[in-house]
């Protein structure tokens, strides 16, 4: 991000003039500083939430004698807490996500939460014995960073993800991931779509409810609520 400084000063006296560079120096300083220090916070943050989210992940799968019930109510509260579900859900549809009404519009949001907790669940089963290492944070455009990560398991070839990350507000939340550059958001919205096609809209709600059954959580359906009046 480019900082720019503009100091307008008018000539009154040499005194008056030396009094105001002195100001706007030690303006410009603490502008630059501070600008410096929320860009830098919020690469850190990103880096750090990625990390953490990584790590945790491993961790859950490595209790001993956990039951999947359990992984799966852990992997539950990551994925709420964490990603930008309804974006992700809304992507997935497209333009379909007009034709719905709003319970459908929960009801697929839900669905869209558990498909990602099996996909998740699965692919980090194979990460038991993983090492996730963070090897950079890129800028993307204001608020949206892309953290590029390694996943290391001995004896095979590392993978590499890239996190995409929103940070609003302080809080980031990930809305895509890319997988040795193949990106799962875009491989969602293509089944979900090309399903929708073959089958019909009001088809393929139902059986998407019937694989993924919708679990109503009374905390997001408080923020489901508040997005769908503003749509």
């Amino acid at each position: 991000m480019k900082i720019g400084v503009m100091c307008k000063i008018r000539f009154y006296s040499l005194f008056i003039v030396f009094g105001l560079l002195a100001v706007d120096i030690l303006v410009a300083e603490n502008a630059t500083v501070k600008t410096s220090e929320v860009k830098m916070n919020h690469s850190e943050l990103c880096r750090n939430f990625v990390k953490n989210l990584g790590n945790s992940a491993i961790e859950i799968i490595n209790i001993p004698e956990i039951t999947e019930e359990e992984v799966i109510k852990k992997f539950t509260d990551i994925v709420e807490s964490n990603f930008a579900v309804d974006s992700m859900a809304k992507f997935s549809l497209g333009r379909h996500n007009r034709l719905l009404t709003t319970l459908q519009k929960k009801d697929f949001l839900y669905c869209f939460i558990n498909m990602l907790i099996k996909l998740y669940v699965s692919n980090f089963r194979e990460y038991k014995t993983a090492k996730f290492n963070i090897v950079s944070v890129k800028k993307k455009a204001k608020s949206h960073y892309l953290i590029d990560s390694k996943v290391s398991i001995s004896g095979k070839k590392d993978t590499i993800i890239t996190w995409f990350v929103l940070c609003k507000n302080g809080t980031p939340k990930i809305y895509n991931a890319v997988l040795n550059e193949v990106s799962m958001g875009q491989i969602l919205r293509a089944e979900i779509q090309g399903s929708i096609a073959e089958k019909g809209l009001d088809k393929f709600m139902k059986e998407f409810k019937n694989k993924y059954p919708p679990n109503h959580n009374a905390e997001l359906e408080v923020k489901m609520n508040s997005k769908i009046k503003h749509e």
